[in-house]
This record gives C-alpha cells, sequence and structure tokens, in this order.
C-alpha cells in the first residue's frame, strides 16, 4: 500500500434554490480538472496546488450558504484507483481531441487565406490571436492533465505544426507589406 496516491476527495452540498451557485461550483470543478465520484463528491489527485485551490473552492461552497467537506484520502482498491486515474486520461483526451479539431480549422484559415493571397498585418494579427488561444486553451488542458493523457504528445506536436504555418504566413506578410513599399 505504501506505492498508493493520495487523494483530495471534496463532498459539498449547495442549496437546490439557486442554479447559478451550483453552475458557478460545476465551473470551477471542471477548470480544476476534477472527476465526480458521485452527486456533490469529486476527486482529485493530491498536490499542495490542488489543496489551496480546493479549499477555495470548499470556502466558496461556504459562502453560497453551501455545505463542504474535504478528505486526503487514498484508494484501498487498486483497481478502483487506476480506473479513476483512466477517468481523468478519459476526460483530458476528450479535451485534446477538441483542441486537436480547432488547430484543423486554424491550419484551414491559414490555407484559405494564402490561397487567396490575403497577407495583410489584419490578417496576420487575427492569425497570431487564434494561436494564442489555441496555445492558451492547450496550458489549460495540461494544467489538469495529472497522469499525462495519451493525446497530449500528439496536441503538443500540432500546436508546433501551428507555430511553423504561423511563422511561414508571417513570413509571406512581411514580404508582401515590403514588395507593396517598392
Amino acid at each position: 500500500m505504501d506505492n498508493i496516491e493520495k487523494w483530495l476527495v471534496l463532498f459539498y452540498k449547495i442549496p437546490s434554490d439557486s442554479s447559478t451557485s451550483r453552475v458557478y461550483i460545476w465551473r470551477q470543478i471542471k477548470k480544476l480538472g476534477a472527476i465526480y465520484m458521485q452527486d456533490g463528491g469529486v476527486i482529485l489527485p493530491y498536490s499542495k496546488e490542488n489543496m489551496v485551490s480546493i479549499k477555495k473552492l470548499s470556502d466558496k461552497v461556504k459562502e453560497l450558504n453551501g455545505d463542504a467537506t474535504i478528505l486526503i484520502s487514498s484508494f484501498y482498491d487498486n483497481e478502483k484507483e487506476k480506473a479513476i486515474i483512466e477517468e481523468f486520461n478519459n476526460t483530458r483526451n476528450l479535451e485534446y481531441k477538441e483542441l486537436l479539431e480547432q488547430c484543423e480549422h486554424f491550419f484551414a484559415e491559414i490555407e484559405k487565406e494564402t490561397e487567396k493571397q490575403n497577407f495583410t498585418s489584419e490578417e496576420l494579427e487575427e492569425v497570431e490571436e487564434e494561436y494564442e488561444k489555441l496555445k492558451n486553451w492547450y496550458d489549460k488542458i495540461k494544467k489538469r492533465d495529472f497522469f499525462n493523457a495519451s493525446m497530449s504528445e500528439k496536441v503538443n506536436d500540432t500546436l508546433l505544426e501551428c507555430q511553423k504555418r504561423l511563422e511561414e504566413f508571417l513570413d509571406k506578410v512581411y514580404e508582401a507589406i515590403i514588395n507593396n513599399r517598392k
């Protein structure tokens, strides 16, 4: 039992008359990357950072006239722990899949603008902003990817390809701007 992971478990209740409060707490749980074990019961791998985050969430539940209890725990059943870890990874992989779909849209946008030869600073700014959104989204997912989900590396490689295509597009914009000044 020495190798068993420590876990943070939060049990909470929010007054049923406040759907706004329930949705707010649900969104915060999603941002943390926690997994629901049951209605009102979520789990996260133990870390100091997760402890601080779950404590803040607990305080917010209480502020919303709810009740919250935090436990530091471990699994007695290794198979159940493996299943929970698999659920964490499956959830992250779904998020990574969504991000990959958005990367495909990014590639299509650059291709479309290249075909139209729309090499303007405005278009470059738009493409750069989209790339930053993709990177930020990846950083958020990666932060809650506690067990290195299988799609993480593929998404990282795809973002490197996004960066490469952005730089190629930047070169074309720069060239077009220089050529238009001549």
